[in-house]
């Protein structure tokens, strides 16, 4: 017979773990890993982790025995601590059978078993699906009526767990991670996504993509022209694979989706940017502009994007006053509070702004008073006191030390009609 190599699949278990990977397993943590998923040496670890080949997370197996082991088996220290299978050599691992969920098979109800504290799945993005792989994520899901990624940036995450996501690998060196119905390449080590606080953290490429066919049918994006512009231009997006021949349609999406996008040909699509109405928040004005995701997405939902590739302009005038007025009508709530930070904002700016010019004051007060006595001191006239049109008002506590006491010749210098 011969081997029809084109089913086979790349071993993960060790790979390129060196010689070392065979020796005693209470070592395997603290081996240079490309990707140390799956191996684990603390009998009371109670976090969840990726199983090494990330179809599942779970729980270590390590446990404390009843029974001593055999002295060949004892690799955590004492005579009790091991692995539950004896099959394995009783070494760590995560993936044992009645501590793990598989992503390809798991339910919303398994997730909470695992005692995590999130009661709806959908709030952390996690998908099970026959090729779902799981990742450590710490993905929370904004809940503002606002698209906004100034929110992306300051809303904290939620914790990092093991979750499982709906991957694909579009080359060997291209994994993509579904979130939302929207794929994002996951090709570095973590990647943040439209809509959502906290990242992804991504294995390295290989380990689930080795091997892989490129797939030319995906839409490859390269270039975005202007790099910036205002609500309801038009843009200009080149790339790869835009192919409508199979009756694709295409969509954009920078915050919110773009209109009239046409597809010029397989490299070339134009788009006109979504009205103010959808970039009247804080990113958008000057002082806090940055660079948004731009997304293209075609009808089967395969899509490419590019982080931080195009700033929107926003001119506070008539037009920015009508629609905020507007939003806010729609969204008291969020209005009255997104006030209330605005308001605590403007406090402590204003504190903090008041304190450096007191600070500044004080010097220029010291100063002029330094300069005033190294010209009495040249003119050598005597002088018992040096009169400085300043109160004592201008000083705070901290504006005179001992350390820097002004002296002539051991005589007072008099501020107004006090002395220091």
């Amino acid at each position: 017979y011969e081997v029809d190599y084109t089913e086979t699949e790349t071993l993960l278990w060790g790979r390129n773990l060196g010689c070392a990977f065979l020796g005693d397993c209470g070592v395997w943590t603290h081996l240079p890993m490309e990707d140390p998923t799956g191996f684990c040496d603390k009998p009371d670890d109670t976090s969840v982790s990726c199983m090494f080949d990330r179809r599942a997370y779970g729980l270590c197996n390590i446990i404390a025995h009843t029974q001593s082991l055999p002295a060949s088996y004892r690799h955590y220290g004492d005579a009790y601590t091991g692995g539950q299978n004896s099959l394995a050599d009783y070494c760590g691992y995560v993936g044992q059978r009645g501590s793990v969920l598989y992503c390809h098979i798991g339910t919303n109800t398994d997730v909470k078993q695992t005692g995590d504290a999130v009661a709806n799945p959908s709030d952390t993005a996690e998908q099970f699906e026959i090729t779902s792989r799981c990742f450590m994520s710490s993905l929370s899901r904004i809940k503002v009526p606002l698209v906004d990624t100034f929110y992306e940036r300051v809303m904290p995450g939620g914790d990092v767990n093991a979750r499982c996501f709906n991957t694909t690998c579009v080359d060997r060196d291209d994994l993509r991670v579904q979130i939302a119905g929207i794929w994002y390449p996951c090709n570095k080590d973590k990647i943040s996504i439209m809509g959502w606080a906290g990242h992804i953290q991504c294995p390295p490429v290989a380990h689930v993509c080795a091997g892989v066919q490129r797939d030319t049918t995906w839409p490859r994006f390269i270039e975005i022209n202007p790099k910036q512009g205002a609500p309801s231009s038009i843009i200009t997006l080149t790339g790869d694979n835009f192919d409508v021949t199979q009756g694709h349609t295409y969509s954009v999406i920078i915050d919110s989706p773009c209109t009239d996008v046409k597809v010029i040909d397989k490299n070339t699509i134009t788009a006109r940017l979504p009205p103010l109405s959808a970039y009247f928040g804080l990113s958008n004005l000057y002082f806090f502009q940055s660079p948004k995701t731009v997304l293209i997405k075609d009808s089967r939902g395969y899509s490419d994007h590019r982080e931080k590739a195009f700033v929107v302009t926003v001119q506070i005038d008539s037009a920015f006053a009508k629609t905020m007025d507007e939003w806010i009508t729609r969204n008291p709530f969020y209005a009255f509070w997104g006030l209330m930070v605005f308001i605590v904002l403007a406090l402590v700016l204003g504190c903090w702004a008041k304190a450096v010019f007191k600070k500044d004051r004080s010097k220029k007060v010291r100063d002029k008073q330094k300069q005033q006595l190294r010209q009495q001191k040249m003119k050598g006239d005597g002088v018992k006191s040096v009169y400085v049109p300043f109160s004592l008002d201008d000083f705070d506590e901290t504006t005179v030390d001992e350390e820097e006491n002004i002296s002539l010749q051991d005589e007072t210098i008099g501020i107004g009609d006090k002395n220091l």
